[in-house]
């Protein structure tokens, strides 16, 4: 047996791990954390901030599909990750899907809004050289092609 003593709120508890499960209820829009493994042959897992989208179901499998938020100094991009009941789909462990605890913060609103505010700019910077870069070829490249017919 694997029992252990916790407290919860001043109770002390035992609670026998082999048998104890844990249940947890979700709805559409709930925040959520996503253990994420950046490779099957990880061993580590880092933790991302998601929000619960969906919940699809067909005759025989069902699924929480989350948007995964991640961010680093490059910026912020989103992913969709899928949570089913099928087990020979979740044998990689890759994700983990856990409650965010009340009160728990996994980010900085104001900085992901930056950091979309950056990704943005750089986005135009790259348009702008683009339409620069087709402005000039119109301009030299057409003389030439005009003056070879």
């Amino acid at each position: 047996m694997n029992k252990q003593i916790i407290e919860i709120n001043g109770a002390k508890i035992e609670v026998d791990f082999d048998k104890a499960t844990k249940i947890d209820t979700f709805k559409i829009g709930d925040n959520v954390k996503i253990f994420h493994k950046e490779y099957t042959t990880s061993t580590e897992y880092k933790v991302f901030p998601a929000i619960i989208v969906g919940f699809t179901q067909t005759d025989t499998l069902i699924a929480i599909e989350c948007m995964m938020m991640k961010y680093d100094y490059n910026g912020v991009t989103f992913k969709s990750i899928y949570f089913t009941n099928d087990a020979k789909m979740n044998e990689d462990k890759i994700n983990i899907l856990a409650a965010v605890h009340e009160g728990e913060m996994l980010f900085s609103y104001e900085s992901i809004l930056d950091k979309l505010d950056s990704n943005i700019n750089v986005a135009e910077i790259a348009l702008s050289e683009a339409k620069n870069r087709k402005e000039y070829f119109l301009k030299y490249y057409q003389k030439i092609i005009k003056d070879t017919q």
